[in-house]
């Protein structure tokens, strides 16, 4: 539905464990954040995966402005 309604869409997915490694695989821009100990978990090994900088959800709100300063605007859902 969402490709029919606005276009070409651009998909982004951030986690932090094994857990996410589905919905990471499944995605335009797969993000890993860093774990509280600062670490990034070594088993998600995702190609062209995005390393965060920054911990949970610091580091997942400054991916996403990145991310998107950086997307064409048509993927952003902007004409």
């Amino acid at each position: 539905m969402g490709k029919r309604k606005f276009g070409e869409i651009a998909t982004i997915a951030i986690g932090d464990g094994p857990s996410d490694i589905p919905m990471l695989g499944r995605v335009d821009y797969p993000v890993v954040v860093r774990k509280p100990d600062g670490n990034y978990d070594f088993r998600i090994d995702i190609p062209n995966i995005i390393k965060a900088d920054g911990i949970g959800p610091e580091g997942w709100n400054k991916v996403v402005l990145s991310l998107l300063s950086h997307l064409p605007r048509t993927l952003q859902g902007e004409g």
